[in-house]
Formats: structure tokens, sequence, C-alpha cells
């Protein structure tokens, strides 16, 4: 999400005009919060319509399981390209590159 982070805060700082007494950095994180927020929450829907139960998004991470499966290798596999599709939808509607922000799924 490094990339990411950099385009969001160069946007916010072009549209921000009123500061409110915050700093480069503060806009920046704020900013950051909110988009990330948005990238995850699209992750958890396409996630959610293939049947999987998300939990608590910690960071730049969703917990997610199936209830009463193992995270075999086919699944893991869907879940790769689901959480892969959702982001690369995120990323065309903000008008970013391909590859801008990646994500990883990983066994836990």
């Amino acid at each position: 999400m490094k990339k990411a982070r950099v385009l969001i805060a160069e946007q916010e700082l072009k549209k921000c005009r009123v500061r409110d007494g915050k700093s480069d950095k503060t806009l920046m994180a704020e900013a950051v919060s909110r988009e990330e927020e948005k990238i995850m929450l699209k992750m958890q829907q396409s996630l959610e319509e293939l049947g999987w139960k998300t939990g608590t998004l910690i960071h730049d991470a969703i917990v997610v399981q199936k209830q009463g499966h193992e995270l075999e290798s086919v699944e893991q596999k869907k879940l790769s390209e689901a959480v892969e599709a959702a982001l690369t939808r995120a990323m065309e509607e903000r008008g970013w590159r391909r590859g801008t922000a990646r994500a990883k799924v990983a066994k836990m």
C-alpha cells in the first residue's frame, strides 16, 4: 500500500484548501486511513459474496474464515483471486495504475 499512500497524500494536499491547523502529515494520515477503509470494505464485500465470514479489520488486514473449512490450496486460490479482483476494482475507481496497491492472502 506504500505507493497508494503516496498517491492519496498527493491528492489530499491538492484538494485541501482549509487546513484547520493540521500539518501535512496529519492531513495525509487522515486521507490514507479513509482510503484504506474504502478499499478494505470493497474486499470484505467481495469475500462475503463468496461465503467467507469476515472478521476484524487489523490495520491492513482482514481476518476471514469459512465455518467448518480448513484453508486448502483451492480455497486459498479462490480467496486470492477475489481479493485481487476487489483491489483491482478499487484502484480503477480511483484512476490508479494496476499494481499500485497489492494484497496477499496468508494462512494464519
